[in-house]
């Protein structure tokens, strides 16, 4: 009897694990992704990620940028990433740990702050993943990212 127990409470606790990510987020390496499918400014995108307790994504190693290329390639648009260069021109840090990037993906002559302003990070899928600086005001696409959920037991 107790052996059939722990097979229930093991199964259960097994059967938790794959609940990834909310319905509509997509799931890569401990991470829930959304890709939004409206456009808003690099401000509101990132508002829109914290009402969602998450935050634009931070594309921390060539892996997640392939995967986050996977996933917009076949889409038209730019999408809005957590980075900017708003505090040191040249200088980009992550939004979500104020550190600076460590891995970097811009395409050719990118970022060249072209005409002055380009202070937000996007990519677009005719980059084939690379990154490119742009106004903060423009609305685009955008990425966000957070820890997965936790199992839900029961």
């Amino acid at each position: 009897m107790l052996s059939l127990v722990l097979i229930i409470i093991v199964g259960c606790v097994c059967g938790a694990t794959s609940q990834s990510c909310h319905q509509g987020w997509t799931y890569y390496q401990k991470s829930c992704y959304y890709f939004s499918d409206i456009t808003l400014d690099w401000i509101n995108a990132g508002a829109f990620c914290q009402v969602h307790h998450s935050e634009l994504v931070a594309i921390e190693t060539q892996a997640e940028n392939a995967f986050i290329e996977s996933e917009v390639k076949n889409r038209t648009g730019g999408y809005w990433l957590g980075g900017n260069d708003s505090v040191t021109e040249g200088v980009w840090e992550w939004t979500s740990t104020d550190e600076v990037f460590d891995y970097t993906n811009f395409g050719p002559g990118e970022p060249n702050d072209s005409n002055g302003g380009e202070d937000c990070l996007m990519t677009v899928s005719a980059l084939n993943g690379k990154w490119n600086d742009g106004i903060c005001s423009t609305s685009l696409l955008f990425i966000c990212e957070r820890m997965k959920e936790g199992p839900v037991i029961g």
